[in-house]
C-alpha cells in the first residue's frame, strides 16, 4: 500500500515536470523572428475594438540580457493608454499590456523609436 502511494507521488511529480516542460516549449514557440511596426499597430487597433478606452499605446524595445534562444534577443512591451495618456487597467492594479520576444524589429519600428527605447503612439 505504501508502494502504491509512492508511485502516485512519483507520477504526480512526473506529470508536473512534464506540464512545466510543455509550457516552456509552447512559450518559446511564441518567440518571433521579426516584429514589425504594422503588426504592433494592427494589434492595438484590434484591442481598441474590444476596449474603446484605448487611444494610444506605449511601445518599449529592450535588449534581453538572458536570451533563451536565437529569437529572444529583444523584449517588446506594448501597453495601452486612455485619452489622458494613463495606462489602461482591467483590474485597477496592472496595466493592460503584452510582451513579445523577438530576434529583431523592422526598419519602420526602428525609425519610429528614433534611437529611444520607448515611444508613445496615438491611434
Amino acid at each position: 500500500m505504501n508502494r502504491n502511494k509512492g508511485n502516485k507521488r512519483n507520477l504526480s511529480i512526473f506529470i508536473d515536470d512534464f506540464t512545466d516542460a510543455m509550457a516552456e516549449v509552447l512559450h518559446r514557440k511564441e518567440y518571433r523572428e521579426l516584429v514589425t511596426f504594422d503588426e504592433i499597430v494592427h494589434y492595438a487597433m484590434e484591442e481598441k475594438k474590444k476596449d474603446s478606452r484605448i487611444e494610444a499605446f506605449v511601445i518599449s524595445v529592450k535588449k534581453n540580457y538572458d536570451p533563451q534562444n536565437e529569437n529572444d534577443k529583444l523584449i517588446i512591451i506594448q501597453g495601452f493608454l486612455d485619452k489622458n495618456n494613463r495606462p489602461i487597467s482591467l483590474d485597477g492594479k496592472e496595466a493592460e499590456s503584452r510582451i513579445v520576444h523577438t530576434r529583431t524589429i523592422d526598419k519602420k519600428l526602428l525609425d519610429i523609436l528614433n534611437g529611444a527605447e520607448t515611444k508613445m503612439v496615438k491611434l
